[in-house]
């Protein structure tokens, strides 16, 4: 019983020096700019064109209603949070996708732990703080690098994911 314990602590130490030292390579590779900016500095270039033409599609009042200009900082806000939450930008870099400007997509964590990392969210429960860490996140205008904070939670993922893997083979040996 007491090896158990050990085997559990090793391995969670183990996960944590793979995790941790994957994003530190991809940091030291493609140093981070870790800028506070956020979201909200004014349209140019082609998002004011883009708002500017749908605005001017229609004149009926709900169309002037809804475009109006928390619709920008609301789409980079959905952009952002949704950018974190893609999975493809942790594990594959964001390949294959095209490029978008001020995003920075590089691996994060080895791709190998994809696997326990979908099979870690069956029956997660992550609590509310990492959402609440996820919610201002979004808030900065490029959150790489400040990402970091990304690594509890999804190596608690990938534990789960492990642990749920060595269950299933063990049901699976009997």
């Amino acid at each position: 019983m007491l090896a158990i314990g050990y085997y559990n602590v090793v391995r969670k130490l183990v996960l944590f020096i793979i995790i941790i030292g994957g994003w530190g390579w991809s940091l030291l590779k493609e140093p981070s700019h870790w800028s506070l900016e956020t979201i909200f500095y004014p349209a140019v270039g082609e998002e004011k064109r883009l708002f500017e033409e749908k605005k001017g599609l229609d004149i009926s009042p709900v169309k002037r209603f809804y475009y109006n200009k928390a619709t920008i900082y609301f789409n980079r806000y959905t952009a952002n949070f949704f950018g974190l939450l893609d999975v493809n930008s942790y594990f594959f870099g964001g390949h294959p996708r095209e490029d978008v400007s001020g995003r920075v997509f590089r691996p994060k964590m080895f791709w190998l732990l994809v696997v326990p990392f979908f099979w870690g969210l069956w029956r997660m429960r992550l609590g509310s703080k990492w959402w609440i860490a996820l919610a201002v996140l979004a808030v900065l205008r490029n959150p790489d690098g400040w990402d970091l904070i990304m690594v509890v939670p999804m190596g608690l993922i990938i534990d789960n994911g492990f642990t749920n893997l060595e269950q299933w083979w063990r049901r699976l040996r009997k």
